[in-house]
């Protein structure tokens, strides 16, 4: 798992991220948050940095659907977390 952290309006979250896809994202939260369905910002690193919507909050997991897409090899649906951090 790689940390990252969730900005939501303003406030920023310590998280793991447990997966991700070229459209999304799973994290789990260190806190359950009370979030409604509305743009969130998570940073992977100082230099990965996705601004997101969110899908849905079970506890403290979130679903994001991410603006841009994250790049992965062609014939696969999910992106190696190394590889994103080499943006």
């Amino acid at each position: 798992m790689q940390a990252g952290q969730l900005e939501v309006g303003g406030e920023k979250f310590a998280g793991f991220i447990i997966d991700l896809s070229k459209k999304g994202t799973q994290i789990r939260t260190l806190e359950p948050l009370e979030v409604e369905f509305f743009s969130v910002r998570l940073y992977i690193s100082e230099i990965a940095i996705f601004d997101a919507e969110v899908l849905w909050v079970e506890g403290g997991e979130i679903g994001l659907l991410l603006h841009q897409e994250v790049e992965a090899p062609e014939d696969q649906e999910t992106a190696n977390i190394e590889d994103v951090l080499r943006i």
